[in-house]
């Protein structure tokens, strides 16, 4: 399992160390940062800002691989670059301000999640089935752990390499990966289909470890 952590240019600068010093200390074979690039439209100030912020995510995390984007690729590009880059089974994915609020073994819950599961994510509060959400429009009981569930956060997950490099090469958005599926749930794809739609995602949400989201803003 290879770990990425995914960058933009963002005005709290800080909050990359909190994202990862809340999962430093798992166990993992390869470590990624990837830095997402920068729009055309930025000025030349906010672009300075932007290349010493990498210039000091580098000589802060030398034992991580830092994957520098050229272009703005949004999320989506930044995964379409890991999962080319990485040739692990499976990756954790934490966005630069996010934190996980509980300690765990990414592995073994890796190895003992539901056997048809490729993605697993971690919410930021707690799910239940009788809630109401566009964005979770199938919510079921799985087990102790586990909901079955429609739709997902790409704040923190789990994901199968193969699985994502199967969806992404059949289904695309310009930003967001998450996006994909929601706009499923609002097409032709919806209502009576919505098993149709979780045999693409295959989606688990655990029901005891969540994140806390530090809302970074975007610098511009």
């Amino acid at each position: 399992m290879d770990l990425v952590v995914t960058t933009s240019p963002i005005k709290q600068q800080d909050f990359i160390k909190r994202a990862i010093d809340s999962v430093y200390h798992m166990n993992f074979d390869k470590r990624f940062i990837i830095c997402d690039g920068i729009s055309d439209n930025c000025n030349e100030n906010v672009k300075k800002i932007y290349r010493d912020y990498i210039e000091l995510i580098k000589k802060n995390y030398p034992t991580f691989e830092i994957i520098e984007s050229k272009e703005h690729k949004w999320f989506i590009g930044s995964i379409k670059d890991v999962i080319n880059r990485s040739t692990a089974d499976s990756i954790f994915c934490i966005q630069h301000d996010v934190v996980l609020e509980q300690s765990f073994c990414p592995r073994a819950m890796w190895d003992s999640k539901p056997s048809d599961a490729g993605i697993l994510f971690f919410p930021h509060k707690q799910l239940d089935t009788k809630m109401s959400h566009h964005w979770y429009p199938m919510i079921e009981n799985h087990d102790d752990d586990y909901f079955k569930i429609l739709g997902w956060s790409e704040r923190v997950f789990i994901f199968d390499r193969q699985h994502m490099i199967k969806i992404l090469n059949i289904y695309n958005h310009k930003k967001f990966i998450e996006f994909i599926c929601h706009n499923q749930l609002k097409s032709k794809f919806a209502g009576d289909n919505l098993d149709v739609i979780w045999d693409v995602w295959k989606c688990y949400c655990h029901k005891h470890i969540h994140h806390k989201h530090l809302v970074g803003k975007t610098l511009k």
